[in-house]
């Protein structure tokens, strides 16, 4: 998967091209595309932490993933479930974070 670097660049892109007109609130947005890998600093990390902030449920552990169909339709069910819930431009890095995740997986 992506490095924290990446993710960022990737929002900040997107932000630059697309998202002056929705984002209202660009820290927020960039702040969201890193979370989902803010399970790392827990004390007690281990990897299903990671399995459930990246909603990942899809090959026999993580990072290898059998069915990323399943993944990408997971990933937009929590946007269209979450976009109105809480602070909308957090969400929408949030989920930009887990599609350059899934953009960038390996499928068996």
């Amino acid at each position: 998967m992506s490095y924290p670097m990446v993710h960022l660049k990737v929002a900040y892109e997107l932000f630059v091209q697309h998202g002056c007109g929705w984002i209202e609130r660009p820290g927020d947005f960039l702040l969201g595309s890193v979370a989902p890998d803010a399970v790392h600093f827990h004390d007690r990390y281990d990897v299903s932490l990671k399995e459930k902030s990246h909603l990942w449920e899809f090959g026999p552990r993580w990072g290898i993933t059998v069915d990323s169909e399943g993944w990408l339709e997971a990933i937009r069910k929590f946007w269209k479930e979450n976009q109105s819930v809480g602070n909308r431009d957090f969400m929408a890095g949030y989920c930009t974070h887990l599609l350059t995740d899934w953009e960038n997986t390996f499928e068996l």
